[in-house]
């Protein structure tokens, strides 16, 4: 083809236009300019066509690194072989601008995905420390009525007192110490955990199926660590949103929205590094108050068993132990037994018998 070719040449800055001559490196357009005494080159793959080309009529194109430039090449085999060279040139403006705009806005939405995700996993622990005591009572109440509804709460006083006992075991090797409160509600399922404003459930079934005062003092440890870090805060805050929070807390109307909500029973769940949190708690806990973690071990272990049954029960929603706190075999294995004469009792025998019957 022929090599060089003249072609009109406007530079942006003012209106005149220049006689130049154009020839073909390998990849793309050297344009020499005669007044000005210089060479440009536009490489092939920052071409752009102000407008869409057409046979017989002239090129008009500009380039990425001039883009108030404009160089116009005549109809002929020049204009051929630079639609050739640069594909991009065919497809039309309007194509273009819209692929640019869509490029936008799938960029834009994956910003939002990305900022979306980390605020929902960063802002609910961060506000669930900001919480007030008293936004926090609210709470509770609000989530204690969802749960447990019209459920018979025990009040064995010799059980109580013994489980009272128990707790203040536990929570005494903490480094500081927990506030929270300890309920017993008559339910037949497997189950304990915390809510808001640490006030934690056991269940009357989840102590009928406990073997030993180890078991069940592994499980309050296991619930005191969702408490001090704060877990059920924020998984309210996470699953019911912030809207709603300010809501109840401010006494408005959202309190009827959470008891209707098909999802109270994810509150229940945690994620993998909130369970690994209260695990290493409850680890700590039961090592500084010599309590033997065997007991936690035990009844996973058994747990985990029963659920293999296919015999799980449901309440109102809330399912047993295993569907709220998922296990693992490496979970399990975290708790290892102490030596032989390091645990000391957690209550007496007589104590534990009282603590077996407090839905009685």
């Amino acid at each position: 083809m022929a090599n060089p070719f003249g072609a009109q040449y406007f530079d942006g800055r003012t209106a005149a236009s220049h006689q130049v001559r154009v020839r073909f490196s390998a990849s793309g357009l050297l344009i020499e300019h005669d007044s000005a005494n210089t060479i440009l080159q536009w490489p092939f793959s920052g071409l752009t066509a102000i407008e869409r080309p057409q046979e017989g009529h002239p090129l008009r194109l500009s380039h990425s690194s001039e883009k108030s430039a404009r160089l116009i090449v005549p109809p002929g085999p020049a204009q051929t072989y630079i639609l050739n060279r640069a594909p991009q040139l065919k497809a039309s403006p309007v194509l273009r601008r819209a692929l640019r705009f869509a490029g936008f806005a799938v960029g834009s939405l994956a910003c939002v995905v990305i900022i979306g995700y980390a605020i929902l996993n960063l802002a609910p622990q961060l506000l669930s420390d900001q919480l007030p005591l008293s936004w926090r009572e609210r709470l509770a109440d609000q989530t204690e009525r969802s749960l447990l509804k019209d459920t018979k709460r025990c009040h064995n006083p010799a059980g109580k007192q013994a489980l009272s006992r128990l707790a203040s075991r536990v929570a005494a090797a903490a480094d500081e110490p927990v506030e929270f409160s300890l309920r017993v509600y008559d339910m037949p399922i497997i189950n304990a955990f915390a809510m808001p404003a640490g006030r934690v459930v056991m269940t009357g079934a989840l102590i009928r199926q406990a073997d030993s005062p180890e078991e069940l003092a592994g499980v309050l440890a296991h619930e005191l660590g969702h408490v001090e870090h704060r877990h059920p805060e924020a998984q309210l805050v996470r699953v019911v949103g912030i809207q709603l929070v300010l809501s109840i807390a401010t006494g408005g109307g959202g309190g009827d929205q959470l008891g209707s909500l098909a999802g109270i029973f994810a509150i229940l769940r945690y994620t993998r590094s909130a369970e690994e949190q209260a695990d290493d708690y409850a680890l700590e806990l039961m090592e500084r108050g010599d309590i033997d973690p065997k007991g936690l071990r035990q009844f996973f272990e058994k747990l985990s068993k029963k659920s293999g049954e296919g015999a799980s029960k449901t309440l109102d929603g809330l399912t047993d132990m295993l569907s709220t706190h998922p296990l693992s075999r490496e979970r399990v294995e975290y708790f290892k037994p102490m030596a032989p004469g390091q645990a000391r009792p957690v209550v007496s025998a007589a104590e534990w018998q009282a603590i077996k019957r407090i839905c009685s």
